[in-house]
């Protein structure tokens, strides 16, 4: 699928849920843009350091993962 992360994550699931939530795509787009929200893979979350950032979580689709990989991601 052509395009960067944030254009693929937000032609998914986790794009349709956050333009629902937070009123519309142009929204998300520029809430990413301001740096307001993050969206990261769970593929790419090992080594991100939130230090000093005042960070909530959402994570998609956890009734599918171990404990461990929860763990991960906290």
């Amino acid at each position: 699928m052509p395009g960067d992360k944030n254009t693929k994550l937000l032609d998914s699931q986790i794009g349709n849920f956050l333009s629902s939530k937070l009123g519309s795509r142009v929204e998300v787009e520029r809430l990413l843009e301001s740096e307001n929200i993050i969206l990261l893979p769970m593929a790419d979350i090992r080594g991100y350091d939130t230090t000093g950032m005042r960070a909530g979580i959402y994570i998609t689709e956890a009734q599918n993962m171990d404990v461990n990989l929860m763990k991960l991601a906290l």
